[in-house]
């Protein structure tokens, strides 16, 4: 049973937090945090969801891992990371005695096993609601294809709806990923091999288009969990698969810079789009050997070390600017539940503002954001910051555990969560109000719609008046 195995990564990130509080080897611990966390999740696939685990692999990779590597390889030295100014702005010391010990602790909140007289995500209780979910879709053949087709149609009207209400038909596109699931688990072929290719071609598309590519890089990781329960595949293949999974965010992260930039000279549009974009791909799979050198690997130790922002916070505060004890954050706290029409110049989700307010940096032709990891140094100090990390861990936890809850009543719910925990998942590079307001809205727009399309939702149409999710 997975949940046996569980507690004995606990009992190895417990050691590690030992060792981050009475010791100085930060390199150390945080690698071997990383791998743990990757052993973790390859051997609870097929057993279980990774959704939480998720959430601490992007979060440790980002904040501990690049900024190991920035220590070593990136300081003031290196010529251009000095340039662009784009080296850790604080002692390794003072950085790693805040953050490793925060994430170890946030590690430690989502990844303890979940598991109570009632609920698990993982082992026989995972494959019975499984089961229930196919008996369900038997009965209602059909939803997992009408949800796929209403997120299709938001892709194609996405660009006539006002920036105020694109959140909630944004979700339309999202809820498409669980009629996927939908479409996987249920029994017509028809769907799965006419509809399936057709959704992923036009999502690919549509991140062409777009030129943002995480929605591929977090659905992947998101959905494949759910692709693999009951799959018995060995550790030694699911570490290969890893690494070719790892390979393929390298070339697309490296792709995309590469076809934004090709975008921004040429200004191609159409099919022209994605033949560039093959073309590419086809250029860095030959170049793919140089992604290692440490002069190669810049651009994309650049993208992925949101330890650098969070340096930037604590290089500032309170050198420049004074702990201010969570006032920010609570204003974030009441933005997440109040209505903008009740409160017009509430605070906006998003990097600008506190980029300015904690880093003092104003971006403009680009997007970053200090995390929470940041925001919270920036609120209350080292200890605090830890605490208030571990508060909002738990936050996380309790969202994953309720809809497991909801999902005693009705299975299928559990093939929503990609869609509640998308911008939970990469959190690292968001901020506390986006992650409270995408939770909070979603579910809550995600409830409203059950009232509309309850069998979505796995209520059936008999009770549909007199149950609620």
């Amino acid at each position: 049973m997975y949940r046996l195995i569980g507690y004995q990564f606990i009992f190895v990130y417990i050691l590690l937090l030992a060792l981050a509080i009475f010791t100085d080897s930060y390199a150390f611990v945080s690698i071997v945090l990383f791998i743990t966390i990757i052993l973790s999740i390859l051997y609870k696939m097929g057993k279980g969801i990774v959704m939480l685990e998720s959430i601490t692999l992007f979060y440790v990779f980002t904040c501990l891992v690049m900024p190991v590597v920035g220590y070593k390889y990136y300081t003031s030295q290196h010529y251009m990371a000095r340039l662009f100014k784009r080296y850790m702005q604080v002692p390794e010391e003072n950085y790693f005695t805040y953050a490793l010990p925060a994430l170890l602790i946030f590690t430690i909140i989502l990844s303890f096993p979940l598991h109570s007289r009632k609920v698990e995500d993982s082992d026989a209780f995972l494959y019975r609601h499984i089961k229930r979910i196919k008996q369900y879709l038997v009965r209602h053949p059909q939803i997992g294809a009408s949800i796929m087709v209403v997120g299709l149609a938001e892709m194609f009207l996405t660009r006539f709806i006002p920036g105020s209400i694109k959140f909630f038909f944004d979700i339309f596109f999202f809820s498409s990923f669980a009629g996927l699931l939908m479409v996987y688990f249920g029994k017509d072929y028809k769907y799965k091999t006419v509809l399936v290719p057709i959704f992923i071609a036009l999502v690919l598309f549509r991140a062409l288009e777009s030129t943002m590519f995480t929605v591929i890089a977090y659905m992947s990781v998101a959905l494949s969990s759910f692709f693999v329960i009951g799959n018995k595949t060995g550790i030694l293949k699911k570490v290969g698969y890893f690494f070719v999974g790892c390979f393929f965010i390298l070339v697309l992260q490296n792709t995309k810079m590469a076809y934004r930039r090709a975008l921004r000279v040429s200004g191609i549009s159409g099919t022209a789009q994605i033949s560039t974009f093959v073309d590419i791909v086809k250029n860095q799979f030959f170049v793919s050997q140089t992604f290692f050198q440490v002069d190669e690997f810049y651009p994309l130790f650049v993208r992925f070390n949101q330890g650098y922002n969070v340096s930037m916070v604590m290089k500032r505060i309170p050198v420049v600017q004074d702990f201010d004890e969570g006032d920010m954050v609570f204003k974030s706290l009441l933005a997440s539940v109040t209505p903008r029409f009740l409160w017009p110049d509430k605070p906006m989700a998003g990097g600008h503002f506190n980029m300015k307010y904690y880093a003092g940096i104003t971006i403009t032709n680009y997007s970053t954001n200090v995390g929470p990891l940041g925001e919270l140094y920036g609120a209350f100090g080292v200890l605090g910051g830890i605490a208030a990390l571990s508060l909002l861990a738990f936050y996380i936890r309790f969202v994953y555990f309720k809809i497991w809850r909801i999902s005693m009543k009705y299975p299928i719910m559990i093939l929503w969560l990609p869609v509640i925990f998308y911008q939970a998942t990469y959190s690292a590079e968001n901020d506390v109000l986006q992650i409270l307001n995408s939770t909070l809205k979603t579910a809550f727009f995600l409830w409203l719609l059950s009232k509309i399309r309850p069998t979505w939702f796995g209520i059936e149409k008999k009770y549909a008046a007199n149950k609620k999710i």
